[in-house]
């Protein structure tokens, strides 16, 4: 075989690697980046629902009479990552990292720890969280 030939075929072989080992890098380029996108909705999704279920559980123990006791226990990390939650100024808002979620609420005492059990109780028309 000809030299001409035989570079001329090793030419277009290397051509042809180089340019799907290109292809493939883009590919693997976007779907890691769909999937941080969907990482990135389910963590909010999660930061929300248990927002929303601790707004449940306060409104429950202020519509119901005095004496009323639950405790509860919040997880202690969201998706491998700690979390805090914070009472302040009738809202409550779930935090990790960059992201939050607030919910409106009656007056409150205390606030919620995450990985221990938290009690929500009602007394003397108050609803307080130790």
């Amino acid at each position: 075989m000809d030299w001409n030939i035989r570079s001329q075929i090793t030419l277009e072989y290397v051509f042809t690697l180089a340019m799907g080992v290109i292809f493939f890098m883009a590919l693997f380029a976007f779907f890691t980046g769909q999937f941080s996108g969907f990482n990135k909705e389910q963590r909010m999704d999660e930061i929300t629902a248990l927002a929303q279920s601790l707004k449940i559980e306060i409104d429950t123990a202020e519509s119901v009479h005095d004496g009323y006791n639950r405790t509860i226990l919040l997880p202690s990390n969201i998706m491998g990552r700690s979390y805090t939650v914070v009472i302040q100024n009738h809202e409550l808002t779930v935090k990790q990292d960059i992201y939050e979620y607030t919910v409106f609420l009656p007056d409150v005492q205390g606030n919620f720890t995450p990985g221990i059990p938290n009690t929500i109780q009602r007394i003397n028309d108050r609803v307080i969280i130790t």
